[in-house]
């Protein structure tokens, strides 16, 4: 029983509904939609000038957009993880974090919980990531206006608050249409976004420090549900980033299930233990932030069954991939 539930809230996890651009809509409320271009490189370097001119007035302008922000905050959200974010496609289907979840209250504990404060149009205007010591949090601002908005990156420290970066966000037609991205350890990112119809349906992204060009392609259903991302490389190189299953979490929990159940044998024989087995356990590693597939298996010895520390002692023992 407990393999299934876990096998099922994985594929929960990895099939859940996002759509692309659904979070810069919410931010953005009350406008309107309309076909938009994607903007030309010519206009993101022009752009990028512009955040090397921000970038090096960071330091100074921290209190005055620490103050502007927080003062237009009338409601704050706590989360476990990322849960929002203005850029279109920026999910778990393409960079592979975990996606976070909403709390009801402030946590008992901060550290490493995300913390957004909203203002009054319910636009996005303070982002924290809280770190192991309390008070030390990174802090993000963003400053709104008619088609753009930009961000502002500051590290964790509560007595330094060191610029990390400058970021914007332009606008057209009440949508994402580029972004772009100035690291103070010279890495920039620009990204340029294309619509059909609604949907987001291709994502191009460009950086240097080091340099790179990829372009996701998004393919939906007849329904308009995202069903594949398709990642083409600056050499040609084409692969699938994200496909949706065809097969239900029932379906998939019946095949995982039969096909763990077929390998555990071939697994124990690979082992070769070198006497009779007192028990097999299935361990899963829930922390990790793309599957907690496949899990190991260890096995415990009969000469072993006895031992007060046995329990403490089996996560150690002799285990292997199961896949």
């Amino acid at each position: 029983m407990a393999m299934d539930v876990l096998i099922f809230a994985y594929f929960c996890h990895r099939t859940r509904r996002r759509p692309p651009d659904q979070t810069s809509r919410n931010l953005i409320p009350g406008i309107g939609r309309r076909e938009c271009q994607t903007r030309t490189m010519k206009l993101q370097l022009f752009s990028l000038e512009n955040l090397k001119l921000r970038l090096a007035r960071a330091a100074s302008q921290y209190l005055m957009l620490k103050e502007q922000a927080e003062s237009g905050v009338v409601r704050w959200v706590w989360a476990t993880d990322s849960v929002c974010s203005l850029r279109p496609g920026f999910d778990a289907k393409i960079h592979g974090f975990s996606e976070g979840k909403k709390l009801a209250t402030q946590p008992a504990r901060r550290a490493y919980h995300f913390q957004y404060g909203f203002d009054a149009a319910g636009r996005l205007v303070v982002q924290r990531l809280h770190g192991d010591m309390d008070g030390h949090f990174t802090e993000d601002f963003f400053v709104h206006s008619d088609d753009c908005v930009e961000q502002w990156s500051y590290g964790p420290h509560p007595q330094y608050k060191i610029p990390r970066g400058v970021s914007r966000y332009s606008y057209d037609g009440g949508r994402v249409v580029a972004y772009e991205e100035l690291n103070t350890d010279g890495r920039t990112v620009v990204e340029t976004y294309a619509y059909d119809g609604d949907p987001l349906a291709t994502l191009a992204r460009v950086g240097e420090n080091p340099t790179f060009q990829n372009t996701f392609r998004h393919e939906y259903d007849a329904e308009g549900i995202l069903s594949t991302i398709t990642m083409e490389t600056m050499t040609g190189t084409r692969s699938i980033v994200h496909k949706r299953p065809t097969r239900t979490p029932a379906v998939l929990i019946k095949a995982v299930r039969a096909h763990l159940l077929k390998l555990i044998p071939k697994c124990v024989a690979a082992l070769s233990p070198a006497e009779p087995a007192f028990c097999l356990a299935l361990v899963y590693e829930p922390s990790s932030s793309r599957s907690m597939l496949p899990p190991k298996l260890a096995v415990g010895l009969e000469t072993e069954a006895s031992s007060p520390t046995f329990h403490r002692r089996i996560g150690s023992r002799k285990h292997a991939s199961c896949w």
